[in-house]
């Protein structure tokens, strides 16, 4: 029986679904995250361990370690991305930049949205900002709508529904999205103006590039398959050059003109567990900074093979 690996169906993921790189000693089968409702996939596996493997957010999966669910990761992350490209504000609400956000009514896709916590993190460290003093509204349901992770007092947290028509409609200020956000329009802007050259300023400042997702695995499927996680993880990085080396030069990557992306050294990614522990470090860092994990975990302890 074929091993099944749910994922979005792009970039290196795109090039594993197509057959034309194989996971080496083992039939595994891509197929695409269910749309529209991808979050309840999310939120099953991490709930329920309902799948063989998912490509999910690395918050998800950090959060479901801390609370003990029968999971691993292996060092493949299907989308690296730049969370500062997210954050879009009503034209209205008077942000033009990030200090202006204090008191604010922000929008995330769940409090500890992938995104949503690198950004916290990013302005937090990076831009002196006094993350506590926002006013967060979550829209339901999320990806962790019900997952029963710590929530600290020290954060005002709102339910929304539909954060895009708030925004549009001026009900919240701000909102964070993920990928490159949308389009600038009559009604809705970026936050920054710029926004490859504040990327720049974090990449280098760091010498890190955020990690989005994970593919994450259901222990016992790990422990049936020995040399799954080595496998798959070749697989990826495989595929990841497969992509750089075929992506047009007036092509897209997270919505935007890839050509910044690789200006800008942040394509190719970087690949394997080593080059990326740094990034993992920090993002573990952030949840436990924003109370949202209860156990400082060194990355080792999170991935099945560490290189």
């Amino acid at each position: 029986m074929a091993i099944t690996v749910v994922t979005n169906i792009r970039y290196a993921s795109a090039v594993l679904a197509s057959g034309r790189v194989k996971v080496k000693g083992f039939d595994v089968e891509f197929v695409p995250h269910p749309t529209p409702n991808v979050t309840a996939v999310f939120n099953d596996m991490v709930q329920k361990a309902a799948y063989d493997a998912v490509d999910i957010p690395f918050s998800n999966y950090i959060i479901a370690r801390d609370l003990g669910r029968p999971l691993t990761a292996i060092p493949a992350f299907p989308t690296m991305f730049c969370p500062l490209l997210g954050p879009m504000v009503n034209r209205k609400s008077g942000i033009k930049s990030v200090d202006d956000l204090v008191g604010k009514r922000v929008g995330v896709s769940g409090f500890a949205f992938n995104p949503a916590t690198w950004v916290r993190s990013i302005f937090l460290h990076h831009y002196d900002l006094p993350i506590e003093r926002l006013i967060y509204v979550e829209g339901e349901p999320n990806s962790m709508s019900d997952v029963p992770f710590f929530r600290s007092k020290r954060f005002t947290v709102e339910k929304g529904a539909n954060l895009m028509q708030m925004l549009r409609a001026g009900e919240i200020d701000a909102f964070f999205m993920s990928d490159g956000g949308v389009e600038p329009d009559d009604t809705i802007d970026r936050l920054f103006q710029d926004p490859m050259a504040e990327i720049k300023k974090y990449v280098d400042a760091t010498g890190i590039l955020p990690i989005n997702s994970v593919v994450t695995i259901k222990q016992e499927v790990v422990d049936a398959n020995p040399g799954l996680d080595g496998a798959l993880t070749a697989a990826f990085e495989e595929a990841w050059q497969v992509y750089i080396d075929e992506a047009p030069a007036d092509g897209k990557h997270m919505e935007l003109p890839i050509s910044p992306f690789k200006k800008f050294g942040l394509l190719p990614p970087p690949r394997g567990f080593k080059a990326n522990r740094k990034a993992i470090r920090i993002l573990i860092h952030s949840l436990y900074e924003q109370s949202i994990i209860r156990t400082l975990f060194e990355p080792e302890e999170l991935f099945a093979i560490t290189d």
